[in-house]
């Protein structure tokens, strides 16, 4: 997120992002579904550039899309501080108003994340071929 007063220099901000877009759609999901919980849970839509630039930056986020700290994201973005429980068999059918769910998915070579009602993908192979592999919910310590 840019802070008040601060100015986005379009030139830096623009540099290779079609190449940053293009990884993300091929290997963000799980990085979408922490910003879909984020706005979820802020009620405030993310700045898709900025959240990848702040997350890469700090090294939360590889080029590839990788996630190495999910719950430093959901903590930087939203001010609070978050756990993560990953359970094997499945989420309970109601959660808490602090609890926010994930899933993921495998299929061969591939994985997918999910959440809940949203799928990143219109039309995952890996969720339609593959097997769920665990069940994670985060939960902000308000």
């Amino acid at each position: 997120w840019i802070k008040k007063g601060e100015i986005r220099n379009t030139k830096d901000r623009y540099i290779g992002i079609q190449s940053i877009l293009k990884q993300c759609g091929e290997y963000g999901c799980h990085f979408l579904c922490l910003l879909s919980i984020i706005e979820e849970y802020t009620g405030k839509s993310v700045d898709l550039i900025s959240a990848i630039r702040v997350c890469q930056s700090k090294g939360w986020l590889h080029a590839d899309f990788y996630v190495t700290d999910a719950l430093a994201i959901l903590n930087h973005f939203t001010n609070k501080k978050w756990t993560r429980s990953e359970l094997l068999k499945s989420i309970p059918d109601k959660v808490k108003d602090n609890q926010y769910t994930e899933i993921k998915w495998v299929r061969d070579k591939y994985t997918h994340f999910t959440r809940r009602t949203i799928d990143t993908l219109i039309n995952s192979q890996t969720v339609k071929l593959g097997k769920i592999a665990g069940y994670y919910i985060y939960t902000c310590e308000e």
